[in-house]
């Protein structure tokens, strides 16, 4: 008899090959089953930037990728980024105030550690903390939002550490037309939202600067959020060299109303806290600029340099105590691509991040106190990612 590690070999390889035939014929620009007359199921087809920025097929894309754009944003009618992705086949959200600022991401099922297991990009710079924290997701008003792409699947190799889950990349909106627009929206929990956008282009030279205000009392007593964005974007593009110049700042102010009591719960009375002055703050800044250059026909060059400065305070009433963070995390990378080269779509280059962050302890009147910490994180990585496309473009393999 044959042993049965042996046998589920066997029927592996046999699976493979039995699929491979319809892996190679799907080919087309749309993929149906039809069950006579309209199609019962389509899969559209899009364009990713999953490898380092390097635009690809969705469906030649080794990876499962979801791309949401700002056309499906706008049909859902969310108010905040956690609220797009919440929706998603596969992503978890944990939200532990409800206000979409304190909420953690999980794909592939990392349960409490999720949230340190998926990158965030905006815009290709790393936004999760050093301190394997959740993303601050307020820090990214939906409004600036164009696009967003979901990467399900250990992404490590190519992105680096917290791509373990996988990656979510994020990209706002891009200068157009000469354009103004005004926004007000209010809701229930005396929710309300404001925008004001512009946009141009002069010459070799295009913008896009949007600011926004939102905020909710929330469901609990205490659990409102209160926000203010800026974010620009700014782009010279010539013949020969693009320079991209990207910067926000971001402000807010957040109620920390703590579990729910035994007490109350019994009671029904859900809504109630037993924290009514706690509460934090958070002000966060960046600036990015990218400069992208041709060097022949079918090789580009890009170097990015980013900054970051990051300031969280927490006022823990309830407990006569608070902390403070501040960060400052400076990036620099450059990259090259090589177009349709002899063995493929060719991603290389060298990516560099230095971090630190400095934690002080805060008394009941919100002075700093002896003790606190100084964290500090440096990471440099160097990657290189091919695309090629084999026989007769009916198979794409990708390795790093």
């Amino acid at each position: 008899m044959l042993n049965k590690s042996v046998f589920h070999r066997i029927a592996k390889v046999c699976f493979v090959l039995g699929a491979l035939p319809v892996i190679l014929m799907a080919r087309g620009e749309e993929v149906s089953y039809a069950g006579g007359g309209d199609a019962y199921l389509s899969i559209e087809r899009r364009n990713v930037t999953i490898s380092k920025g390097a635009t690809s097929d969705s469906f030649r894309a080794a990876a499962n990728v979801t791309v949401i754009e700002k056309a499906d944003i706008e049909k859902l009618g969310a108010s905040t980024l956690t609220d797009v992705l919440r929706l998603e086949q596969g992503v978890i959200v944990r939200d532990w105030t409800g206000g979409g600022k304190t909420a953690g991401i999980d794909l592939r099922g990392f349960g409490e550690t999720g949230a340190s297991n998926v990158l965030v990009l905006v815009n290709g710079r790393r936004v999760n903390p050093i301190d394997m924290a959740g993303v601050d997701w307020a820090q990214i008003p939906l409004s600036a939002v164009e696009r967003i792409e979901i990467i399900r699947g250990p992404s490590a190799v190519l992105y680096g550490d917290n791509a373990t889950g996988g990656v979510i990349n994020i990209i706002t909106a891009r200068p157009s037309e000469d354009k103004t627009d005004f926004s007000a929206e209010a809701g229930s929990y005396n929710s309300s939202a404001l925008r004001l956008g512009f946009s141009g282009r002069k010459d070799e030279t295009s913008y896009k600067v949007i600011a926004s205000r939102n905020s909710t009392d929330g469901f609990r007593e205490n659990s409102g959020v209160a926000n203010s964005d800026i974010n620009a974007f700014i782009v010279r593009e010539t013949p020969k060299v693009k320079t991209s110049l990207d910067f926000g700042f971001h402000l807010d102010k957040y109620g920390m109303p703590g579990s729910v009591s035994e007490t109350d719960w019994n009671d029904g009375k859900l809504t109630r806290t037993s924290s009514p002055l706690d509460e934090a703050r958070t002000s966060d800044s960046y600036i990015q600029v990218s400069v992208e250059s041709p060097l022949s026909p079918k090789v580009k060059n890009e170097l990015t340099l980013s900054s970051r400065n990051r300031l969280a305070s927490e006022y823990w009433r309830s407990w006569m105590s608070g902390s403070e963070r501040k960060s400052d995390t400076t990036g620099i990378g450059n990259k090259v691509r090589f177009d349709a080269s002899p063995v493929g779509n060719v991603v290389g280059g060298l990516e560099a991040y230095f971090s630190g962050q400095n934690i002080k302890n805060l008394d009941k009147n919100d002075i700093p106190t002896a003790g606190g910490a100084t964290v500090k994180k440096d990471s440099l990585a160097v990657y290189v990612n091919d695309a090629a496309k084999l026989l007769d473009d009916k198979l794409c393999v990708e390795l790093g």
